[in-house]
């Protein structure tokens, strides 16, 4: 009867060491199943970060490439207005825009500080002054001339004379919306046949005639 009591215990032993390492199996199973949705979940809270950095990166380099424009970079040299007085009606500025940026300018419109009640850009062509369709673009690097006879800012409906020795402000409006402004711009006389803006520009600005009606005209501020 003893034998058969140590049989009986040491079956019991073995067979509880058999349940309790079954269990153990079922443990580790688990962790690992654990172990590999908290991997996965990693993996995806990874992947906006990393989106989210890119668009940064590209945010910062598109400002980067949006140049400031200033009167040092965008000059205006050799500028002045032509003499004038009131009842002449109008006058214009002259001068060299000179782009030292890296990309494309387009000048869209302006404004002075001269008492008037209209600025547009003009060009001449065949004789034939008219407004400047896309306004001025200035290349990279390179220069735009304003002169009598052909490109020129004109400041029409004087309220005031324009007389040599005066200095005024002008405003230059960029189609981006960027402005630059230029100031002390003096006042020349420049001789009768120097002034010619086109064939038909007395008779179109003495009444203002064949400007009024278009889409960009520039009331003067």
């Amino acid at each position: 009867m003893r034998i058969s009591a140590v049989k009986i215990t040491a079956a019991a032993a073995v067979a509880s060491a058999l349940v309790l390492s079954a269990c153990g199996s079922d443990d580790s199973a688990a962790d690992m199943t654990v172990t590999s949705v908290a991997t996965e979940t990693d993996t995806t809270t990874t992947t906006p970060s990393t989106t989210t950095s890119t668009s940064t990166s590209t945010s910062t380099t598109t400002e980067a490439a949006a140049e400031k424009l200033n009167s040092d970079n965008v000059q205006l040299k050799d500028a002045y207005f032509k003499a004038a007085v009131k009842d002449d009606g109008h006058t214009a500025l002259f001068g060299v825009f000179e782009n030292d940026t890296d990309q494309p300018l387009n000048i869209v419109g302006f404004t002075s500080t001269i008492d008037a009640g209209m600025n547009q850009l003009h060009e001449v062509v065949n004789g034939v002054m008219k407004e400047k369709e896309g306004g001025f673009v200035v290349e990279p690097g390179q220069d735009y001339e304003l002169k009598p006879g052909a490109d020129h800012m004109m400041v029409m409906k004087l309220n005031q004379d324009v007389k040599a020795g005066d200095t005024f402000d002008v405003t230059v409006e960029f189609a981006d919306g960027q402005t630059v402004e230029y100031t002390n711009i003096p006042v020349r006389e420049i001789a009768s046949g120097a002034e010619n803006y086109g064939d038909d520009s007395h008779a179109d600005h003495a009444g203002h005639e064949g400007h009024e009606g278009h889409d960009h005209d520039k009331e003067a501020h």
